[in-house]
């Protein structure tokens, strides 16, 4: 088995960016945000080490066959029959004329050659080797791109999660990259020839490469009121990537917002059933130009509704600017108070 490597990526921010970016948040967070956003309750705010795993397989193999190419050459035979053919001379004399009759015969064969080539493939797994609470908020994010070659020392003063990934599991990973690697070789034979024969392939040479990646997060939990759910906030120290970022709903609000729509849905149908009606009518009563006047209330009815849907839709985005707006007044009225309160909170993360 290859050297199992453990890097730590580069700590480039630190607890006071975590509750910058988390006030930010709040003061952006969703349409329906309650108003008093600032007296939620966090219960754990630390930073420390998430452990990613990076297994990475490659492999290389020689193969040789021998490659035929078709070709066709053309040949004129004789027949061993005569061709009689007239012509007509300038005077009106016809002449006859006697040749040996000759057909083109198509003659196929193969060039066949010895060739040789390598082929190779490679693996990447990355998953999240801790199992915890964090881990789980990131899984949907198991494929981010760290640059993990950008690493550093541990910073003393962060813990890490511990690393519960079974390395051994991976074994299997090794006979299905040589089934890759066979069915590389043999597109590549099919693709440079017609025939082939006499194939040999090599032993797959194997490079295996185990890193524990250790990148810095910063972890938020908190809660809103006497509501039981819990509200996240995680993002990683390294680049500032958002993992997971969560906020309460001001229920009465969104039920507001969308008792707005249900009306104009329901004026939206009542419309329809009008026009239906005035439809009827153009059939009952036989008017002259009756299909204008239909073609006009349609209109008009539509035009109403038209208004209305905008109505609603106007005041329900200048409500929730309003909410946006007031509540980034607050914060940033109190930003030093809540900054400060916030980061001499000592509510660490425990497994």
């Amino acid at each position: 088995m290859s050297e199992v490597v453990e890097k730590y990526a580069k700590l480039n921010y630190s607890k006071d960016t975590l509750i910058h970016d988390f006030l930010e948040y709040l003061k952006k967070g969703n349409n329906n945000i309650p108003l008093d956003i600032i007296n939620a309750k966090i219960d754990i705010i630390d930073i420390l080490y998430v452990p990613f795993f990076i297994y990475k397989l490659s492999g290389s193999m020689q193969v040789e066959a021998r490659i035929g190419r078709d070709h066709t050459e053309w040949e004129t035979k004789k027949t061993g029959r005569r061709k009689i053919e007239y012509e007509k001379d300038f005077w009106g004399n016809i002449n006859r004329y006697e040749t040996d009759e000759e057909h083109v015969v198509a003659n196929n064969y193969t060039i066949w050659n010895n060739e040789s080539f390598s082929v190779d493939a490679e693996k990447e797994q990355f998953t999240i080797c801790a199992n915890t609470h964090i881990a789980f908020l990131l899984k949907e994010d198991i494929k981010y791109d760290f640059d993990y070659n950008d690493t550093a020392e541990k910073k003393e003063n962060l813990k890490e999660l511990k690393v519960n990934e079974n390395i051994n599991k991976f074994d299997k990973q090794k006979e299905e990259l040589k089934k890759e690697l066979e069915q590389k070789a043999e597109s590549k034979i099919n693709s440079m020839g017609d025939r082939y024969k006499d194939i040999k392939m090599s032993e797959v040479n194997f490079d295996e490469k185990y890193l524990y990646l250790k990148i810095p997060i910063g972890y938020i939990k908190y809660k809103y009121n006497s509501d039981s759910k819990n509200y996240y906030f995680v993002e990683s120290l390294s680049d500032k990537k958002i993992f997971c970022q969560t906020s309460p709903e001001d229920k009465k609000f969104a039920k507001a917002n969308s008792r707005g729509k249900g009306i104009s849905f329901i004026t939206f149908i009542l419309y329809l059933f009008l026009a239906y009606i005035t439809y009827k009518l153009t059939h009952i009563i036989n008017l002259p130009y009756m299909n204008y006047l239909f073609y006009s209330i349609i209109g008009i009815l539509f035009a109403d509704w038209f208004s209305i849907f905008c109505c609603y839709a106007s005041n329900s985005a200048d409500n929730i600017e309003k909410r946006h707006k007031y509540i980034a007044n607050i914060i940033e009225e109190n930003y030093t108070i809540l900054k400060d309160l916030v980061n001499r909170l000592d509510k660490p993360y425990k497994d």
